[in-house]
């Protein structure tokens, strides 16, 4: 079971950086996967879950997981399989440590496989990757662990090097401190390119995300290498040894709600509003449910979310049609402090900078302002930047419409649209009329492909009531 208390693990002081570069072999077996073994050989019911990025999500019928899973049943019959796919598109381990209790442990795993060594880029994660180690055996210590390494072209000149890429020798770090298995996939495949034997068009066509052709040839080595792990290892409780990581924190302490104070809003005129009104911040004043309300009671803000495909058209089309909205709000997830739509993205979340209003794999926020009496309301909107991972040129879009009472087709006041180089900080202006019940809508668009993520940055709402009627 989870702890309910904040849990601190105090820990000895670890180098800022890797000392010297981690040496890159296909596998090390370390303390293997004995209690697997054992549910296999007993034919028990076996859980795996495998979590990581896109290329853990992508792949499908061809992927790793399915295709693990199936080796697994070929290979054991009397055993159950279930294989769990808990990639997210565009994360890390920071926000694998974050979502692993809800996307990994609540399958209640017996083997766990972990994959951010291309996602995690050049950073040190090992206290990420600490957290997931403590969470799983904090849950269940016989629950086996591999650490695996997947291949982005960026990483050939470290494998021609005989070294893994940064992130991972980071993670490897983590895998010998708790005797850890890992699988190198981007040194088996890395291997085959130097020797000639394929072509990197035979493997992917982009830069990470291989094609049916590229998951065989990954495949090929999970069925090599796991056999390999099966055999080593006494069945029984692993040692969660004391973290690398100072003070680490494996569940952080729970977020509760602060009163919003709302600056007077001032319109282009300077003239003061009756009544001011501003966005509340996520994980800072607006927790747990997707509707804010106002002191009285009052429904003032809501989220909902919409699918990402609906709003590639970049126009004034752009949520207008209540329609296009998904029939279910958002999630709170407690542990990033954010609202987020079923794939777990954070969509509305509060940044180090401010708020982002955000866009993820297929989803886009819709963020609701619902006018508490009749009258004319000014409003300005506005963002520092827009961030987005690995995309640089698509258009983006954030699209202000009001929707009269009972009506599902809005209308339009400000479409603002720019490609993510051209991208400033921009403020925009307006004014509507709005009776009481009626709703400002402030939408977030992107036509990006479905690995990408981002959203506008220090994202600002201010509205004022100007004139009652």
């Amino acid at each position: 079971m989870r702890p309910t208390l904040t849990l601190l693990l105090l820990g000895f002081m670890i180098t800022p950086l890797a000392a010297q570069p981690v040496p890159a072999v296909l596998f090390t077996a370390r303390n293997g996967l004995p209690n697997t073994r054992a549910i296999l050989e007993r034919g028990g019911e076996l859980t795996v879950v495998f979590i990581g990025g896109s290329v853990t999500q992508g792949g499908g019928a061809a992927g790793y997981v399915a295709s693990t899973g199936a080796w697994l049943s070929e290979n054991w019959p009397d055993a159950e399989i279930r294989a769990v796919n808990a990639g997210i598109s565009g994360t890390g381990s920071d926000f694998g440590a974050k979502r692993y209790d809800r996307d990994v442990l609540v399958h209640k795993p017996d083997l766990v496989f972990i994959e951010f060594a291309v996602n995690d880029g050049q950073s040190d994660s090992r206290a990420h990757m600490e957290r997931m180690v403590h969470k799983t055996w904090l849950q269940n210590p016989e629950a086996d662990l591999v650490f695996f390494y997947n291949l982005s072209r960026a990483h050939l000149e470290n494998y021609r090097n005989g070294e893994l890429p940064r992130a991972a020798g980071f993670h490897e770090q983590v895998a010998i401190h708790y005797g850890i298995p890992t699988i190198s996939l981007g040194h088996g495949v890395a291997a085959k390119l130097e020797a000639g034997d394929i072509e990197w068009s035979q493997f992917a066509h982009d830069a990470v995300h291989p094609h049916a052709g590229g998951y065989g040839l990954y495949n090929e080595i999970f069925r090599e290498v796991l056999p390999e792990l099966l055999q080593r290892g006494e069945p029984g409780p692993h040692t969660l040894r004391e973290p690398l990581t100072p003070n680490l924190v494996v569940y952080p302490p729970p977020v509760e709600a602060v009163p919003q104070h709302v600056p007077v809003f001032q319109d282009a005129n300077g003239q003061p509003a009756i009544k001011s009104f501003a966005a509340p911040s996520p994980g800072v004043h607006w927790i747990e449910e997707p509707v804010f309300a106002a002191a009285e009671g009052k429904t003032l803000w809501r989220l909902h979310w919409m699918d990402k495909v609906r709003s590639a058209a970049m126009d004034e089309t752009l949520g207008r049609n209540k329609a296009d909205w998904a029939p279910n709000p958002m999630q709170w997830f407690a542990e990033e402090r954010a609202f987020t739509g079923p794939e777990g993205n954070p969509l509305y979340s509060r940044a180090p900078d401010g708020d982002m209003l955000g866009f993820s794999g297929r989803e886009v926020t819709v963020l609701v302002f619902v006018a508490p009496e009749t009258g004319r309301y000014a409003f300005r909107v506005g963002s520092d930047r827009l961030q987005a991972w690995q995309n640089e040129d698509t258009d983006f879009a954030l699209h202000v419409l009001s929707f009269p009472w009972g009506e599902e087709e809005g209308t339009s006041h400000i479409l603002y649209r720019a490609r993510r180089r051209e991208v400033v900080p921009f403020t925009r202006e307006g004014d509507v009329h709005l009776t009481a019940g009626e709703e400002l809508i402030f939408v977030a668009g992107s036509n990006t492909p479905g690995h990408i993520r981002g959203g506008w940055a220090n994202f600002q709402v201010h509205i004022g009531l100007m004139a009652r009627d």
